[in-house]
């Protein structure tokens, strides 16, 4: 999670497409756009935002409250109630397209 007012979108585009997007993994992992969703929303749905600026400036982990061991799978009652958890914040969230992925600047719709 980037912090919009402290990253701009080139900034967080670069970012992604130098350590998140990884074209010859099983499955390929593209950068595409952005998905943004406020702290405050995050938080009303019962997630937390940690600021982790240690990683890069404006950059935020979500925290579910959930915690599994390595290599273990969550109990059922867990898994369903992060999985409604994703739903919703996927739900809340606004997405925004880059129409130019390829590229160095983020070209949105509405430039």
């Amino acid at each position: 999670m980037s912090r919009g007012c402290y990253v701009p979108y080139w900034l967080a585009k670069a970012y992604a497409k130098r350590w998140v997007q990884q074209p010859t993994g099983t499955p390929p992992k593209m950068y595409m756009g952005f998905a943004l969703i406020s702290a405050q929303t995050v938080r009303r749905l019962g997630s937390d935002v940690i600021d982790s600026r240690e990683e890069y400036v404006g950059h935020a982990d979500l925290k579910h409250g959930l915690v599994r061991g390595r290599g273990e799978a969550l109990a059922p009652d867990l898994r369903k109630k992060y999985d409604e958890r994703l739903k919703q914040l996927a739900a809340e969230a606004i997405y925004v397209e880059d129409r130019a992925p390829h590229r160095l600047r983020f070209a949105s719709s509405n430039d």
